[in-house]
């Protein structure tokens, strides 16, 4: 990734692990300064750049999100698409999350907000988390362990997520806004980015009232979502995949 809020935090718990190699190597410690100043390859958008730029580093190397849709009609018929005609979200804490006990309980706050609200939803859950951990499943809310996002995406009009990087892109990728409810690692980073960049909002409690209010408002407020159509087309101009390969095989070159 290449928020720079998060990416300086790696650097810094690194840089002790990286000197004590240099030292074996014959070099100078240098508190991370090679590792910094090297040229960054990301997928994630300059409007996701926070703060100001590291020091001595090359322009960031921004790579297309290449998100194949699909199965635009059939999802009228799919067993994973409640029925009606109210907005879809699309909900996911991505596919290990629910090994923790926090985080099943953040799954029920979720099914509690969404339960009260006039949409309809998907649930996926990943293969660990156990059905009967969810507590009550709205009638408005589909659950399963996975279905493949290229065939959820087209249908959907919000999506709620937990930040991860792959949810988060392909998510923004075809301009659709999120409501971001981080668990750990890079999500906090993430859900910031994206609610700083107009695209969505980040909620940092497990709070059914707190987590609904967005949804209404990530549905319902125009600037949010032409935020994320404009997020969209400015990963849509990054360079594909195949000139960052050529440009990794033109810097080992050197």
């Amino acid at each position: 990734m290449y928020c720079s809020e998060y990416e300086s935090w790696i650097a810094a718990q690194v840089a002790g692990a990286v000197d004590q190699l240099r030292t074996l190597v014959g070099l100078k410690p240098d508190d991370g300064y090679a590792q910094r100043s090297q040229r960054t390859f990301t997928c994630f958008p300059p409007s996701f750049d926070r703060g100001p730029p590291l020091p001595d580093r090359p322009a960031a190397f921004r790579v297309a999100q290449e998100i194949p849709l699909r199965h635009v009609a059939s999802a009228l018929q799919a067993d994973w698409m409640p029925a009606g005609d109210k907005p879809f979200l699309f909900m996911t804490f991505g596919t290990v999350a629910g090994r923790s006990e926090r985080v099943r309980n953040a799954y029920r706050v979720l099914l509690e907000a969404v339960g009260s609200l006039p949409v309809k939803a998907l649930l996926t859950t990943g293969p660990v988390m156990p059905r009967e951990e969810l507590g009550a499943i709205p009638d408005n809310v589909r659950v399963e362990n996975f279905v493949p996002q290229v065939d959820i995406m087209p249908h959907t009009s919000a999506v709620v997520c937990h930040g991860g990087s792959g949810t988060l892109l392909s998510t923004l990728a075809i301009g659709c806004p999120l409501v971001v409810i981080p668990l750990f690692a890079d999500q906090s980073a993430n859900a910031r980015a994206a609610e700083a960049a107009g695209a969505g909002l980040a909620v940092f409690t497990h709070d059914a009232e707190q987590i609904a209010r967005a949804i209404r408002a990530v549905l319902t407020t125009e600037s949010i979502r032409t935020g994320a159509q404009n997020i969209a087309a400015e990963m849509a101009s990054m360079h594909p995949i195949n000139e960052a390969i050529a440009e990794i095989i033109s810097i080992a070159g050197k």
